[in-house]
């Protein structure tokens, strides 16, 4: 193929992806058009679409003058490299718009009035713990507990198993989720302070331990999986043990260590590792009335942790991310960047209710749900609400 052709076929994907973001912004546009969700929500949505919108546009004029120069390669190269991004920030409004579709759906679907009155009740106590604005809060039902940010939308979708409506024990996993939430809030803080810390961290104690061949290799693959993926579920789970306790911490200590990691790379941490660092967590809260129940979910963790585990490759690999000078030093950065401990007053309340439960054996919806919940997990037992 002659340089002449191969230009040619590089100037027609230009051509065919500006063409394409063009028409999908124009689809999405009409859907909004049509659209009976809030307005508030709506006009981030529109906002975000017309940024992408003029910037495609913008693209497309350099495009069309990038081919009369007469040294376009350069130029054709930078507007290539710059349109899958357009594309991700396109996808995540159109994910957006159709999460807003389904929470609307499902708000006023007859069959879930009864789990989102008491959805709503609990999602307003948790988001005045965590210090979140409900109104960028979307909880909806789907298959598995999970939050998806969005970035630019001003809104979060966070996701409840409907399994879960009736007894509500798991629902403190929501406090991880919101987490994620607190975290995406303050990109600045994170990517300018946090981030940085914990790379050099890692980089420089795995460059230690490992042999000068593979040093440079390991140090930054260590580095990449602690920034992008380990250090957002650490400082939630940080997040969410400030803000419900032993309740947080018993739950994970059920839910995390029946599901070992055996890929590689993970995109968790070892839930060994994460129940230890909820401990830690715990225990530097200092919470009078607490130690029996951390002394009880310490004994916990060492009898599941004694079990025997399969080895496999990824396992191996990942022992020297576990490294126990790099656990030490990132969770400590880590707390030092979770600024909540609404455990502190929480917890008073959450005694009380355990004793209430005890007798009444049933979850009241006519009172805070929160401290019940979590009293729940303590009693180690389930509740109905009523």
């Amino acid at each position: 193929m002659s340089s002449r052709e191969y230009r040619k076929g590089y100037m027609g994907i230009i051509d065919d992806r500006l063409n394409g973001l063009l028409t999908k912004i124009s689809l999405l546009k009409s859907l909004l058009e049509d659209s009976e969700l809030p307005s508030s929500i709506l006009k981030g949505i529109v906002n975000s679409l017309t940024e992408i919108e003029e910037e495609t546009i913008e693209k497309q004029s350099l495009y069309n003058i990038a081919q009369k120069l007469p040294f376009k390669d350069w130029a054709l190269k930078r507007i290539l490299d710059s349109l899958p991004t357009l594309y991700a920030r396109l996808f995540r409004l159109n994910a957006a718009y159709s999460f807003l579709k389904t929470y609307s759906y499902q708000q006023k679907d007859p069959d879930l009035h009864s789990f989102n009155t008491v959805m709503k009740q609990f999602t307003e106590e948790l988001c005045d713990l965590c210090s979140l604005n409900m109104q960028q809060v979307l909880p909806m039902i789907s298959y598995s507990y999970s939050c998806w940010p969005l970035s630019e939308i001003p809104f979060y979708p966070v996701f409840i198993p409907p399994c879960d409506s009736n007894f509500p024990n798991p629902w403190v996993i929501l406090a991880h989720e919101y987490g994620h939430i607190y975290y995406d809030t303050r990109t600045d803080m994170i990517s300018r302070k946090l981030l940085p810390e914990i790379n050099d961290v890692v980089q420089r104690r795995i460059s230690q331990i490992v042999s000068d061949t593979e040093a440079y290799t390991a140090s930054r693959e260590a580095a990449f999986i602690w920034v992008k993926s380990w250090t957002p579920e650490f400082f939630s789970d940080c997040f969410a043990t400030r803000i419900l306790g032993p309740a947080y911490v018993a739950l994970s200590n059920l839910e995390l260590l029946g599901d070992e990691t055996e890929v590689f790379p993970p995109s968790h941490p070892p839930p060994t590792a994460r129940i230890n660092f909820c401990l830690t967590a715990l225990q530097n809260l200092q919470l009078e009335g607490m130690a029996h129940y951390i002394e009880q979910l310490t004994e916990d963790f060492r009898e599941v942790n004694r079990l025997p585990r399969i080895e496999t490759d990824g396992s191996r690999k990942l022992e020297i991310f576990l490294d126990q000078d790099i656990l030490e030093k990132c969770f400590r950065l880590i707390e030092e960047n979770v600024d909540i401990f609404s455990i502190r007053q929480l917890w008073p309340d959450i005694l009380k209710a355990k004793e209430r439960l005890s007798v009444e054996r049933r979850i009241d919806s006519h009172s805070q749900l929160v401290p019940q919940i979590c009293a729940a997990i303590l009693l180690k037992e389930r509740f109905p609400i009523t």
